[in-house]
């Protein structure tokens, strides 16, 4: 699990509001916690650490796709931890291709 992701949780619970909307803060906590997740290279552990994040996430979090106009304000974030998005779809691509072979 990365080394914040009991903190990432709690925070991520923290920031959703009462009416359910996804907030700006929860989707930034999203991004920084696949960027910590990229750098998991053990795939029993990266797949651990996706569920456990995936479990903690609300359903609009859930939801949400890179792009759709959620926090303007914070567009250039967005594109620039997308990359680290990317290297997370990435490496499970990598591990269900692995699993299959074995």
């Amino acid at each position: 699990i990365p080394k914040n992701n009991t903190m990432v949780k709690a925070s991520l619970f923290k920031y959703k509001s009462a009416d359910a909307n996804l907030s700006c803060s929860e989707a930034m906590l999203m991004l920084q916690s696949l960027k910590e997740l990229a750098e998991i290279e053990d795939a029993e552990h990266l797949r651990k650490s996706l569920s456990d994040l995936h479990n903690s996430a609300s359903v609009q979090q859930r939801e949400i796709t890179v792009g759709s106009g959620t926090c303007k304000e914070n567009s250039s974030k967005w594109e620039k931890n997308s990359k680290s998005l990317k290297t997370v779809l990435k490496k499970e691509e990598l591990i269900r291709k692995v699993n299959e072979i074995e």
